[in-house]
């Protein structure tokens, strides 16, 4: 059990030395434009330090110009992002980092991570080099300095496994859904055995696990809201979950999970709970 964050800008201490806060605001599904700048800005406002976007979800443009324009100086502010092509080589990897690069007008990513590995099953004869390859890449621009840290969304062992047998940086963190229904137990204990960051996206699975009745009776006990447990039930896995939010008050409420502490009681009955999320939707491509 993890019980040593006290708010959302305490920092976990990755495995290049650098540190992340320990729970960031995600964009995924936040249209480009007014909405997702307006969201993120409001993040920044009511402390969030850590904003989660990716090439594949569109809205970079927009979120690099919150980053620009909240006032907060960019060493304090922490901007992932993430690489997608369906077309993988050296010269689509570099690209496609550069768009990245020129979309968020930004001198450097704090994180970079490979979006989806190239499976095995749909890449059967050459899914480890072309893994590799994206690595290497990567690696080069942490190089450069355009990217300050590296590592992996989507990863299974099996996948981590093969990356490691040539990789020169240790992906720092490793994005996957994590939330009560979908625990991914196997590739946390991986990770945080080789010393990886865990974050979860969709942390309350899409809503889904929300109106799980016995959810809401933990939540009343403690006087929080479902959410708030989804989101106390990752920080004291260890993991770091990546909220989203568009009003104020989302936002707030998402922050306020340092003030209490799920018993292991109640953390087992969260272990029990069925399935529910994406993960069903891409387990026979991706592992």
């Amino acid at each position: 059990m993890n019980n040593s964050m006290n708010s959302v800008q305490d920092r976990y201490t990755m495995n290049d030395g650098r540190t992340v806060p320990c729970v960031g605001f995600g964009t995924w599904k936040t249209p480009d434009g007014d909405e997702t700048y307006a969201s993120v800005m409001k993040a920044f406002e009511v402390g969030y330090r850590y904003v989660d976007t990716a090439s594949y979800y569109g809205n970079e443009a927009s979120v690099g110009k919150a980053v620009r324009n909240c006032g907060i100086p960019r060493e304090e502010l922490f901007v992932a992002t993430k690489l997608y092509t369906e077309e993988p080589s050296e010269q689509t990897f570099v690209s496609e980092i550069m768009g990245s690069m020129e979309r968020l007008a930004l001198d450097y990513v704090d994180l970079l991570l490979i979006h989806w590995p190239y499976s095995q099953r749909l890449h059967p004869k050459d899914w480890k080099e072309l893994n590799a390859l994206e690595w290497q890449v990567m690696e080069r621009m942490v190089e450069k300095g355009l990217v300050k840290s590296i590592g992996v969304s989507n990863f299974s062992p099996k996948y981590l496994e093969a990356l490691l047998e040539s990789a020169k940086i240790l992906p720092v963190v490793n994005q996957i859904e994590h939330h009560p229904g979908i625990a991914q137990p196997e590739t946390v204990t991986w990770c945080q055995e080789h010393h990886i960051v865990v974050q979860g996206w969709s942390p309350l699975g899409s809503g889904q696990v929300l109106a799980d009745p016995v959810l809401g009776e933990i939540a009343a006990k403690y006087g929080k809201s479902p959410a708030q447990i989804c989101l106390r039930w990752a920080v004291q896995k260890g993991a770091l979950p990546l909220p989203k939010g568009i009003t104020e008050e989302q936002l707030a409420e998402n922050m306020q999970i340092f003030d209490f502490a799920i018993t292991e009681e109640d953390m087992c009955a969260i272990a029990q709970f069925p399935p529910i999320g994406f993960s069903g939707m891409y387990i026979g491509k991706f592992m």
